[in-house]
């Protein structure tokens, strides 16, 4: 056997492993007396068919087989005892191979095209990236502060019903005058105005006060016997046999108005936290937003990061190598016009990929151990549990099944390991790169997103 490397470009070049008999007959015998053991053929006892007729049955295909064994293993081992760091993976040569036929042929020549790895240095101290720290924008505090009132309200009493308020009331089963009968149906309800689907029935309720009492049809009111029932929580498996009309008094008229920014409710929100004024209760607010936006910055900037440092990279690659490799890889998928179309994309992912590696390799802590995905899984799912130090033996004997069972979802055990992987780089760069901090506002950053994102897809 004898192998060669010729040069075709910068970054590419053609092995060509010359493959005679004598690398392969022994191997190809080994397989075809193996069959000859295992053979039934009609007319021959097991083990007893002739070792002619055996090759002369098996022979092209077990030797296209041993063929294609020893050329994958010389092919491999060729590269790594050169050293030769590649691209993708080796790309037969169909052309320069030509037709083989296993027939007649005992010596073969294989081609093999490859895509060698670019040199490059890579210094961070010497990379230029922006960090945009963005903060909390007026529009932003003052929907978060318009929230919180919303959900924080005042809880009143007020003298009249209205159209929003709720109501506890006594209503007792009556006859079609609207007098209780004796022995009948009583019971405690509550409910809200918005609930009362009948207009006739909702104008008895409103402008009454406290101790207003009245007939009520209570299923028309709340609009069939399925309202009732969940107006009076009866379950399925209860018997009644609900009246038409009850007697209802009313016993509290309950109403949530949208709170106030005041002391009470600076108070409510942040206790024991001393904020008077609306400044420093609209400034805690924008601190707390904040807080939330630095993983927003965080992802931001890792994104923004890796576009700036495949941009100030200045490498090349053997792009019309990647192209073939793509469409090898793609399996019928992608046609040549479409990986031409969208090759600045393919490049600009391989170029990150290799800069990428060329960080790990100076830095192995950046590369995502099956640990750390455990631990991410683990994190997610019983943080709760861990972050309290109650997690004990049987506690771990029941997590690890589950972690195991998530993880055998590869989609999932890869977004997870991208996810490690995009927060420990950006962390690097953060730390090693020379960083610009801008700030900007939520609202422009959203903005600016939108316009970026619909750019992207022009």
């Amino acid at each position: 056997m004898t192998i060669t490397k010729e040069q075709t470009g910068e970054l590419t070049a053609t092995i060509q492993i010359n493959l005679q008999n004598s690398d392969f007959e022994s191997d190809v015998n080994k397989s075809l007396k193996d069959y000859q053991r295992k053979a039934t053929i009609p007319g021959f006892r097991p083990g007893k068919v002739p070792f002619g007729m055996v090759k002369k049955m098996y022979g092209s295909s077990v030797m296209a087989d041993q063929v294609n064994k020893t050329i994958s293993k010389a092919l491999n081992d060729y590269i790594a005892d050169e050293k030769i760091s590649i691209l993708g993976h080796p790309i037969a040569n169909i052309e320069k191979t030509g037709t083989i036929d296993f027939d007649h042929d005992t010596d073969f020549n294989f081609f093999f095209d490859i895509g060698i790895t670019p040199e490059f240095e890579l210094n961070l101290g010497n990379i230029d990236l922006e960090y945009s720290k963005i903060i909390a924008g007026d529009k932003q505090i003052d929907e978060t502060i318009s929230n919180m009132l919303e959900k924080n309200p005042i809880h009143t009493h007020p003298e009249e019903v209205g159209e929003n308020d709720n109501i506890d009331a006594n209503i007792a089963e009556a006859d079609e005058t609207g007098k209780e009968t004796e022995s009948g149906y009583v019971s405690e309800i509550s409910f809200g105005m918005s609930d009362i689907i009948d207009e006739e029935s909702k104008s008895l309720f409103l402008g009454k006060t406290d101790g207003a009492e009245f007939a009520i049809n209570l299923e028309k009111a709340f609009g069939g016997a399925d309202a009732l029932k969940k107006l009076m929580k009866w379950s399925d498996t209860t018997t009644v046999n609900p009246p038409a009309t009850y007697n209802l008094v009313i016993k509290e008229i309950h109403r949530e108005e949208k709170a106030i920014l005041d002391q009470e409710f600076f108070e409510k929100i942040f206790p024991d936290q001393n904020i008077e004024t609306i400044e420093a209760f609209r400034l805690k607010i924008t601190e707390g937003i904040n807080r939330q936006l630095e993983a927003e910055s965080d992802r931001y900037f890792t994104g923004k990061a890796i576009d700036g440092l495949v941009d100030q990279m200045n490498f090349s690659l053997p792009d019309e190598f990647m192209k073939a490799w793509v469409l090898q890889n793609a399996e019928g998928k992608l046609t040549k016009e479409k990986i031409e179309e969208d090759y600045i994309h393919y490049n600009r992912t391989f170029r990150w990929q290799l800069i990428e590696g060329k960080m790990i390799e100076a830095n192995p802590s950046l590369a995502v151990s099956r640990e750390e995905i455990r631990d991410s899984v683990r994190n997610q799912f019983f943080g709760q549990f861990m972050n309290t130090g109650v997690i004990d033996e049987e506690m771990n004997n029941r997590m690890e099944p589950i972690v195991d069972m998530i993880l055998k979802n590869q989609d999932e055990a890869r977004k997870i390991s991208d996810q490690i992987a995009e927060l420990k780089i950006g962390n690097y760069l953060k730390n090693n790169a020379r960083i610009t901090v801008k700030e900007i506002s939520y609202d422009t950053f959203i903005e600016s997103f939108n316009h970026n994102e619909h750019a992207d897809h022009e």
